[in-house]
């Protein structure tokens, strides 16, 4: 039944480890049965083994009887606790074989240590007092005054008074036995219900943790879908104010976006007490193409009408479309009427080559009207207006021409 040193280390090693990470007190004892089992059979083997040789040295037949029991007891004793019986059961068989051997070595040695065997009993009673249950305590106690009242009866009388205070000594231990015990089951019952709380606190909050990882987790995912639709609102924003202030064929300002730049100009122009002009622009014939080649012809040649202006106006001019084939334009650097009319007139030039929109091949031209801020209007309607009115003497004339407003008043 002996093992190998590094055996026994593995193996003492792993119940003290579970006696340390013990957390239920049923677990605890489990492991203090294994541990105590183990200890005290590993003794009583030594022990018998030592005696077993002794008496084969002396050839005493005789004397090998004890040694060879007590083997067999620490045999049992070990495999007791590892077996899957009830826990009590095992407790109590155990107690009863530490008794046996301890009772056995006692019995076989008591004359040669008659003085010591009252000393030997209360170091087994001591030791055994911190062990948490009391069932083992209960047996030794038991033995040490079953073993009591045998050398009474059996050793020489020392006297009344000797045995008298020796009682007395014997339920002193016993009693301090049973104290210490109850105070030792009592911490450990204490700091095993410690050890539960904490573990219940630390359950707690490994479970908050993970409620807080996971609303972390679902905060970030929410959040990320929270920029997403705002990232959406903002394009969607910017696309609903690019299609309130602009015109959806052509790309440029629309009416409303048109007549708002032109109050803001207005605005900085008295500041600053310059000049301006704004020119009406209205395509010939436009009524005609639609007829004729159908409006998606119409839509394309609006279209590159926008990209003919656009490509020749100045980037601080704001061209816009102001409903079907009428245009406006807001010239910011106005000089003299000389310049502005050989700028317009650019425009006007534009219309010389001819336009190719798919199977279709055409020539167009338009007419223009001309007002000045603030020589003619100092009111956005107004300017609007009368370049609309000098526009109107355009077409009197024919069509495909340049009017200024002051030339007609």
């Amino acid at each position: 039944m002996l093992k190998g040193k590094g055996h026994n280390k593995k193996f003492t090693f792993r119940i003290l480890k579970g006696i340390y990470n013990s957390e239920d007190i049923s677990e605890l004892i489990r492991h203090e049965n294994i541990m105590v089992a183990t200890l005290i059979s590993f003794a009583a083997q030594i022990a018998g083994l030592i005696n077993l040789i002794i008496a084969y040295m002396e050839k005493n037949i005789a004397n090998s009887i004890w040694p060879i029991l007590t083997i067999i007891i620490s045999i049992i004793l070990y495999i007791v606790p590892i077996r899957s019986w009830n826990e009590k059961i095992k407790l109590h068989i155990m107690s009863v074989l530490c008794v046996f051997i301890s009772s056995i070595y006692i019995f076989q040695y008591y004359r040669i240590i008659d003085n010591m065997i009252c000393c030997i009993l209360f170091i087994i009673i001591l030791i055994v007092s911190v062990r948490i249950e009391k069932v083992m305590l209960y047996y030794i106690i038991a033995e040490t005054i079953g073993i009591y009242i045998f050398i009474l009866n059996n050793s020489y009388n020392r006297g009344i008074k000797y045995n008298i205070i020796q009682a007395i000594f014997i339920f002193t231990v016993i009693g301090i036995a049973l104290i210490v015990n109850k105070i030792h089951h009592n911490l450990i019952i204490n700091n095993l219900r410690q050890i539960e709380e904490i573990r219940g606190q630390k359950e707690k909050i490994s479970t908050l943790y993970k409620e807080l990882v996971y609303s972390e987790k679902k905060l970030r995912q929410q959040n990320d879908i929270l920029i997403k639709c705002n990232e959406q609102i903002k394009k969607d924003r910017m696309n609903l104010n690019y299609m309130v202030n602009h015109d959806n064929l052509t790309g440029l300002p629309n009416r409303k976006m048109f007549m708002d730049e032109l109050t803001l100009i207005i605005k900085k122009s008295k500041k600053s007490k310059s000049e301006f002009a704004v020119v009406f622009i209205d395509l010939d014939n436009f009524k005609r193409i639609n007829d004729t080649m159908g409006h998606y012809i119409g839509d394309l040649y609006l279209c590159e009408i926008s990209k003919r202006f656009t490509a020749l106006i100045n980037e601080r001019d704001i061209l816009g479309r102001l409903s079907g084939d009428e245009f406006a334009m807001i010239v910011r650097r106005y000089s003299d009427k000389n310049t502005l009319f050989k700028y317009i007139e650019s425009l006007k030039n534009s219309f010389g080559d001819s336009f190719s929109l798919e199977s279709y091949k055409f020539k167009s031209s338009a007419s223009f009207g001309v007002s000045i801020f603030p020589k003619d209007a100092e009111d956005a309607i107004e300017l609007l207006k009368l370049a609309d009115k000098a526009l109107y003497r355009v077409k009197e004339k024919g069509k495909n021409g340049i009017e200024f407003f002051d030339d007609i008043g």
